[in-house]
């Protein structure tokens, strides 16, 4: 088992460098600066921001320069408040109310876990990083939220013209999200959609069939970047996969 480096067991207290977070807001990583970098190459200045926890991804792309409009959702009512917080005082940012993304209208109750981020609709049958053998992990607490198709609120939602990016971060229930966006994926230009390479939920896609279904609707994936970027050594888990309608010429 490999633990903490010499660095940050002896040096780093006597090291006045600024904290994680202030090095991250002066020097983003470099997968951060690429996906606003490819943002910024095709020209998208609107993004919906799906399953937008307390506004890290918003966060992240204002900290690597991108000044368009961001729209996020979010469904569970604690997280929500937080990403409210979090957007406040940008103009160009806008949280929804609180609602999820889903293949049909309706209420459903969500999965809410002790560490928010692996929050589902979806049970969890493993952790990420995790080496037992799959057993479903009970939840904190359920709450029941309401979802909504994309196509019934699309353009209530986008203005027009828009050149939009989805952004899809969403435990496992990404076929779902996209089921109720037919219509609304034909006026998107990208998609950025997390991956588990290793299923981490009961009933979720494999990585293989979203990003076959993404391809017969268009869009094509032309980057691959960790979600777990400070894992260094052994297997992955997760990737974010910016995919584009077209490929670049």
């Amino acid at each position: 088992m490999i633990g903490p480096s010499l660095y940050r067991l002896y040096f780093r207290r006597f090291i006045p460098f600024p904290r994680k977070k202030t090095w991250l807001r002066w020097f983003p990583p470099f997968h951060e600066r690429n996906v606003a970098y490819l943002i910024a190459k095709h020209r998208i200045d609107f993004v919906l921001d799906v399953g937008a926890h307390e506004g890290g991804f918003g966060q992240q792309l204002r900290r690597c320069g991108y000044r368009g409009r961001i729209l996020s959702f979010e469904p569970i009512s604690e997280l929500h408040a937080r990403l409210a917080s979090t957007a406040s005082g940008d103009r160009a940012w806008t949280v929804a109310p609180p609602l999820a993304l889903g293949a049909t209208s309706g209420a459903a109750p969500i999965n809410v876990h002790d560490e928010s981020s692996i929050s589902s609709f979806l049970a969890l049958e493993r952790m990420p990083y995790a080496d037992a053998t799959p057993t479903q992990i009970a939840p904190r607490r359920q709450e029941t939220v309401r979802v909504v198709r994309l196509d019934d609120i699309y353009d209530e939602f986008v203005p027009s013209p828009a050149t939009t990016l989805l952004k899809l971060d969403v435990q496992g229930f990404e076929d779902q999200v996209l089921a109720g966006a037919i219509k609304s994926l034909e006026k998107i230009t990208a998609i950025l959609v997390e991956v588990s390479l290793v299923p981490l939920y009961a009933g979720q896609k494999s990585y293989l069939e979203l990003l076959g279904e993404l391809r017969a609707r268009g869009f094509h994936a032309v980057y691959f970047s960790s979600v777990h970027s400070r894992r260094r050594h052994g297997e992955e888990w997760e990737y974010n996969v910016f995919c584009l309608r077209e490929l670049p010429g």
